[in-house]
This record gives C-alpha cells, sequence and structure tokens, in this order.
C-alpha cells in the first residue's frame, strides 16, 4: 500500500516530522499566519518518497518520547528528518514564495548529484519560485 502523509507547519525551512517515520510519500505545507487579519499564507510546499527509520539509509531520525511529569502520559514517538530527508523534500519544492525564504542558505546533503527538478539546480531557481 502507497500512502501520502502530509503535514503542516508554521517552521520553515525544518523539514519533516513524523510520530511513525514511515516510509512512502510525504508532503509538507510550511505557512504563515498573519496575526492582525488571521489569513493564512502558503510559502513553501514540498514533496518527497522518503525512507522509513527502520529501512537502510533512512531518511528518519528518531527523536524520543516526552513524558508529563505531572500527568505521567507520555507524547507519541516522534521522529525528525534527516538532513538527506531534508533535502530531497526540498528538491520536490512544488511552491516556493521567495519573498518569504532565502533557501540559497539551506544546508543541503544528499546521495547523488543534484536532480535536475531541484530548486537547488540553477537552471530551475527562477521557474520553481512563486510570482
Amino acid at each position: 500500500m502507497i500512502r501520502l502523509r502530509t503535514k503542516s507547519t508554521i517552521q520553515i525551512g525544518k523539514g519533516g516530522e513524523s510520530h511513525n517515520g514511515h516510509s512512502g510519500w510525504h508532503l509538507v505545507a510550511c505557512f504563515t499566519i498573519d496575526t492582525k487579519t488571521g489569513s493564512i499564507r502558503f510559502v513553501h510546499v514540498m514533496v518527497a518518497v522518503l525512507n522509513g527509520h527502520n529501512q537502510p539509509e533512512p531518511d528518519w531520525v528518531y527523536v524520543g518520547s516526552k513524558v508529563n511529569i505531572d500527568t505521567g502520559s507520555r507524547r507519541t514517538e516522534t521522529y525528525n528528518t534527516t538532513l538527506i530527508g531534508t533535502t530531497k523534500l526540498r528538491d520536490g519544492s512544488v511552491y516556493l514564495d521567495p519573498t518569504a525564504i532565502n533557501f540559497k542558505r539551506w544546508r543541503q546533503g544528499r546521495r547523488g548529484p543534484v536532480p535536475s527538478h531541484s530548486i537547488f539546480a540553477e537552471q530551475k531557481v527562477m521557474s520553481r519560485v512563486a510570482r
């Protein structure tokens, strides 16, 4: 079964976060909220196939699970993307607002060359950004 997992975040540039760190398609939508109007503005949408934490060359790393000292309850297990996983997501940018993001400052980690569809591929930079 192929799954598409979606997440949204106000932490632009962070990458992915998951409670399971599974393999499959992942879409991350980054947004800002205008505190005066309450309107939401999407600034970055990225998608990639990521290797699960239990696969060879995983794109996820286990972060942990916190316990609430007062109640004893435990937060769900949490995984974050590795630098390679985050770069895969960034390579798969389908929307990017260059007025909100300076992506050229982002670190990259990858196995192999920069894909031709990546925002980091020089010939694609202008055609992948919002107008």
